[in-house]
């Protein structure tokens, strides 16, 4: 029983996943990750993604990447990410590739894979990538995986 002035919290799972499949991208010009990611009217890219940027090797026109797409209803926190994403974990290459083949495809903020209205997460071993639309343009955070980031109703990807 918890003392005056204490809380009892009680963990429960608050989110609800739907596999929405595998979708395959394949990369229509060569990826060059450093070159990509800029800021440009469009985009805005937070400086911790630079550090994967720098990261991520090229990829050659006509790469075909299979990604993974779960939609998130509820809460995607620590919880979620312990018991989901061990083996769905990008590397900076795919990751790069796959979101700027994704990013150019939905340059304007056109209805596709990736959500305008919600946020769309990638991970990797140690970070995750919040990619939003924001009026006019993508804008792609980073966040540690160590510290709990709470996204609602989200779409995942993964390799």
């Amino acid at each position: 029983m918890a003392k005056h002035g204490q809380r009892r919290i009680q963990m429960t799972t608050c989110y609800r996943p739907l596999d929405r499949g595998i979708i395959t991208i394949t990369l229509t010009q060569k990826h060059d990750p450093v070159a990509f990611f800029q800021d440009r009217p469009g985009l805005e890219i937070d400086e911790t993604m630079r550090r994967t940027i720098s990261l991520a090797d090229s990829c050659e026109a006509g790469t075909m990447l299979d990604v993974g797409i779960v939609d998130v209803k509820g809460s995607v926190n620590s919880e979620f990410e312990n018991e989901l994403l061990p083996r769905h974990l990008f590397t900076e290459t795919h990751v790069c590739a796959v979101l700027a083949e994704m990013l150019v495809r939905q340059s304007k903020g056109e209805e596709r894979d990736l959500l305008t209205d919600h946020s769309n997460l990638f991970y990797l071993p140690d970070i995750g990538i919040t990619v939003v639309w924001r009026v006019d343009k993508w804008v792609i955070l980073v966040n540690s995986r160590k510290r709990s980031v709470f996204h609602f109703n989200s779409r995942v990807f993964y390799p």
